[in-house]
């Protein structure tokens, strides 16, 4: 590294800012050598600001060189195995961040797996079965999909690592996640092995489910994408034609991070993923016949952002938009989260746009994670509800304190002192200081220990280490836990390895050097360190918190906001985000709040939503039954939490997956939060006695255990006839019972006084409506009906049907009418009436197909009229 970045008490950006504003007045006014010194220290400010991220291009580029190691290690075994005839198998190493030798000196200990939660939550299901796997074999880095009640999951699976077969693998649910079928690995094209980071969508209106993941060849040398179509017959999940995306040549280019989404409205399928060769680039496609051939490849990222990129998502919008979004690196200190749209099925693309801007936490991973680098990915999510705020984009990140523009090395130099090979007798030293070192033999661990304050964050910054490859740690004060992770692990040695931390309590900590087990053993190395000084205007308030973005077209974008609330002492990683049936925006996060015992090194699954499109978030609630603590969670694959966890939206149910230790393993787990409620009550078509039976009385049930206050129940009288509560509007809590005081004119018809119950979230969004015929009591003689008509859609008629079914209208005026069919998710599945229809009764019918006349899966749908200024709806169950 050149001298300039040596140079003590440098501030990364801060020294440059007060001179642009105090202008040529304020430095002519400086002696001439005091403003040589300060140039000389924004010199020093920009060198080492390019080497940071000279560093972080360098760390993007780990994944793709890890595949291909991998995929070259795979063909080299077949190749053995083919020559020697042998059957056995083939051990891999522990895992990526691995740094402990035969010797190693860590304290391993007994220490439960798990900590049991006290909070009421939903049932955590596992999704893998681990029977048969060899010892320390994990799964983790999971997607999911769910249609009514079936729900797929697919996972990276390190049993492939021992078998030298695939390694990803699936597991299915047929009774709404309750339990699961581990399926092994799906079909891969001829002459592949699945290798990583599945992906997988449904079409909701065929039930056809995808399976997306990236592909090793098993023969000639080459890197792909690889999609399959699958489909539930009974109790059973049936794959269909695995079919190849895209190959490159493995020596020049390498596909990576893939992400599949179909789009129900017309069956397409859009596909994205980062391209490497001598940069890299974020890459899209699409398939119109359900995966079997795919179309040109658009670059969807700017020819100035190549070897700045990764990590994309594609979402498909309410009407057909397509929108992918993707992490950029930035040229000076702070990353953007970038989005390009298409109106055109996925044709064209408009202009790119920032949604964001954020300061990466890039050299480590959450507490536990095994691999020395961080993740700053985006989720994406669009409403695609009857909520007010269909069509709404949503975008969730993780980011850190602005940590590029703190002074390092104030406090000089502190030197090892040798025998420092056990957290017992480590150096001591301040942060603040920079610490010089060296390896003796691949078995010399150095270990420092240092004082930090709760919620202060700490950087640590490995500049020069020109022999071994290495790792860097902190530790808990227990000198087990691992709460940071980073270093070098991958040859050629020689790179920077960086860690910010925040202390989650005012303790002794331990900071760790070692060699990586194989490596070269011997040399010196130098580590940088700081105390983070907070500034004006900082997001994030420790070493990541969780952030949510909005808009409602893609081009203009809300301030972000904290979806957090954790004290500002620990991680919040990984964030997912997706929009349930409620129309409300959910986000999940691995959460490190609940672990006070090992320094915050214990996970949990936490939730928050929002209620008013973002804006603001409600009290994060706990989703997990039991914590992971990963330092005693055994994983042989790399990432051992994910590069994602998973989240999926649809109707009322809203089902994350993630990657749990409770087990003693990486397993994938997952659960479901029912968003729903239940009207107990109220029979749809039932005639009761007004005179005799009111007030009615009915029973309304919340089943969102993590948000169960804040749902309506709203009572109106959609004939038009009036009663002394015409609207009432209450919030429900789980389980309340509500009264409602209704009466109608005893001139009334009988069974023409339709009082109708309608249950909506805060957001106005029509969840359920129930109706009763109000009867006269002893068979009074009926008058003539109203000369004027009412407005009303009575419900559909059989319900649930199987097949045709009827629906009947009632229209005050003629007007321009329109009669659709929605699914549970918001998309539009048919439409029965589009057209001027006049005054009085009609009807319509539904035989269970889309547009394209394909029949629908079973579940339930909403019957939606819109004539003029009204608009109701009813909810319709299908089961073909």
């Amino acid at each position: 590294m050149p001298r300039a970045l040596h140079a003590p008490a440098v501030r990364l950006r801060r020294v440059v800012r007060p001179w642009l504003a105090l202008g040529l007045v304020m430095l002519a006014l400086l002696p001439v050598r005091a403003h040589a010194a300060r140039m000389a220290a924004d010199a020093d400010a920009a060198t080492r600001m390019s080497a940071i991220k000279q560093a972080q291009r360098a760390q993007l580029r780990e994944e793709p060189m890890r595949h291909r190691r991998a995929a070259r290690e795979y063909r080299e075994w077949l190749a053995r195995q083919k020559k020697s005839g042998a059957k056995g198998l083939r051990a891999r190493p522990a895992r990526e961040g691995e740094d402990e030798v035969a010797s190693d000196a860590l304290p391993r200990r007994a220490e439960p797996a798990g900590l049991a939660s006290s909070l009421s939550t939903p049932a955590n299901v596992r999704a893998n079965d681990p029977a048969g796997d060899a010892a320390g074999v994990g799964q983790a880095e999971q997607s999911v999909a769910v249609l009514g009640q079936h729900v797929l999951v697919a996972w990276n699976d390190g049993q492939g690592f021992v078998t030298g077969g695939d390694v990803q693998g699936y597991g299915f649910s047929v009774d709404g996640g309750a339990t699961f079928t581990d399926g092994g690995a799906p079909p891969h094209p001829a002459n592949t092995i699945w290798s990583s980071d599945p992906s997988v969508t449904v079409n909701e209106k065929t039930g056809d489910f995808y399976y997306c993941g990236l592909l090793d060849s098993a023969g000639t040398a080459f890197s792909g994408i690889g999609v399959i179509k699958g489909t539930f017959v009974g109790s059973n999940f049936v794959w269909g034609t695995p079919h190849v995306v895209r190959t490159v040549n493995a020596s020049a280019a390498f596909l990576d991070k893939q992400w599949l989404v179909a789009d129900s409205l017309n069956g397409n399928l859009y596909l994205t993923y980062t391209k490497f060769d001598a940069g890299d680039s974020i890459m899209f496609q699409r398939s119109t016949n359900q995966g079997a051939t795919w179309g040109p490849m658009l670059k969807i990222s700017s020819n100035a952002a190549s070897g700045l990129v990764q990590g994309s998502r594609t979402v498909v919008g309410p009407s057909g938009e397509v929108y992918v979004v993707w992490s950029q690196i930035g040229l000076v200190d702070a990353d953007f989260m970038m989005l390009r749209k298409s109106t055109n099925l996925g044709v064209s693309f408009t202009s790119e746009v920032t949604v964001a801007t954020e300061f990466s936490n890039f050299g480590t991973g959450a507490p536990g994670f095994n691999r020395p680098r961080g993740i700053t990915f985006p989720s994406i999510a669009v409403d695609r509800t009857t909520s007010p705020n269909r069509g709404r984009v949503y975008v969730a990140w993780n980011e850190a304190v602005d940590w590029f523009d703190d002074a390092l090395n104030t406090l000089g130099t502190k030197v090892e002192v040798e025998g420092n090979n056990t957290s017992g007798t480590a150096t001591l030293f301040t942060p603040g200081q920079l610490l010089r070192g060296a390896f003796s033999a691949a078995s010399d661990q150095d270990w420092f220990k240092f004082s930090a304050t709760a919620g202060t964050s700490y950087i640590f910054w490995c500049d020069s280490i020109p022999n071994p490859l290495y790792t860097m740690r902190v530790f808990c004060s227990d000198g087990f836990t691992a709460l940071a992770l980073s270093g070098d692990t991958q040859a050629p040695a020689g790179g920077n390895g960086f860690i910010v931390w925040t202390a989650p309590t005012t303790a002794t900590y331990f900071f760790r050097m070692a060699v990586v087990s194989g490596a070269a053993s011997s040399g010196g190395y130098r580590v940088s360190t700081a105390v983070d000084a907070p500034t004006a205007g900082e997001r994030s308030r420790d070493w990541r918190d969780a952030f949510v973005t909005h808009s409602d077209d893609g081009t203009t974008w809300a301030t972000p906001t904290r979806v957090t609330d954790d004290a500002a002492l620990f991680d919040d990683w990984l964030p997912e985000v997706a929009v349930a049936g409620d129309g409300c925006p959910y986000v999940t996060w691995f959460d490190w709040r609940d672990a006070a015992a090992n320094c915050a090194g214990s996970s949990n699954i936490y939730v928050a939503r929002s209620v008013d499109g973002g804006a603001t978030w409600a009290a994060n609630q706990r989703l997990t039954d039991v914590s992971t603590a990963w330092s005693s969670t055994s994983s042989n694959i790399a990432p051992n939490e994910g590069d994602y966890q998973a989240l999926f939206a649809v109707g009322r149910a809203l089902r994350p997956a993630w990657a749990d230790g409770r087990g003693g393993t990486a397993d994938v787990f997952t659960t479901a939060l029912d968003v729903g409620h239940d009207l107990t009550f109220c029979p749809n078509d039932t005639t009761v006695d007004h005179n005799t039976t009111l007030p009615l009385t009915f029973s309304f049930t919340n089943a969102n255990v993590a948000y169960a206050n804040d749902l309506q129940v709203s009572l109106a009288d959609a004939r038009g006839w009036v009663s002394s509560n015409s609207v009432v509007t209450v919030a429900a809590a789980g389980g309340q019972t509500l009264n409602f005081n209704v009466s109608v004119p005893d001139s009334a018809a009988t069974g023409t006084n339709q009082v109708c119950f309608s249950v909506t979230s805060v957001r106005g969004t029509l969840l359920q409506q129930c109706c009763v015929h109000l009867g006269v009591n002893g068979g009074t003689t009926a008058v003539p009906p109203p000369t004027s008509l009412g407005f009303a859609l009575a419900v559909p008629r059989p319900n649930p049907a199987s097949g045709l079914s009827h629906i009947d209208f009632t229209l005050p005026a003629p007007a321009a009418t329109h009669l659709d069919v929605f699914s549970l998710s918001g998309q539009r599945v048919r439409t029965l009436v589009d057209g001027v229809l006049g005054a009085g009764p009609h009807t319509a019918a539904w035989d269970g197909r889309d547009e394209h006349g394909r029949r629908v899966a079973a579940g339930t749908f909403f019957v939606r009229l819109s004539s003029g200024p009204h608009l109701a709806t009813e909810r319709l169950v299908f089961l073909p």
